[in-house]
């Protein structure tokens, strides 16, 4: 797998994913409020407070199922993608030192992670 995505990329796709899994949850949180409001068109002329009540928690329950799952999942997903990269990304670029005009060294390089 690591050949087909490049060498350094599994962390980025994974963040990818992760952002894929949260917009997919949103559509379908979204297509939920439309398919229960469609089923109550007489919502709007009720004047009944017990009955919008009612509407609202018939709609949280799989609201909040599919909310608690998307976040999960996203921030699984969008966690592994970070570890991936540092363990396993590009290590900084060796620069040489700088020397001053005596030859003195002004700057250590980085040490390799």
């Amino acid at each position: 797998m690591n050949n087909k995505l490049g060498k350094h990329s599994i962390g980025l796709w994974c963040r990818r994913g992760a952002w894929l899994v949260a917009v997919i949850g949103l559509a379908e949180i979204a297509a939920l409020i439309f398919s229960r409001y469609s089923q109550f068109p007489f919502l709007g002329t009720s004047s009944d407070p017990l009955f919008a009540f009612y509407f609202v928690t018939l709609l949280l329950q799989p609201a909040l199922s599919v909310l608690a799952s998307t976040v999960f999942y996203f921030l699984v997903l969008y966690a592994i993608g970070f570890g991936c990269d540092h363990f396993f990304g590009q290590a900084a670029p060796q620069h040489p030192p700088a020397y001053s005009e005596d030859n003195e060294i002004l700057e250590e390089p980085l040490p390799r992670r």
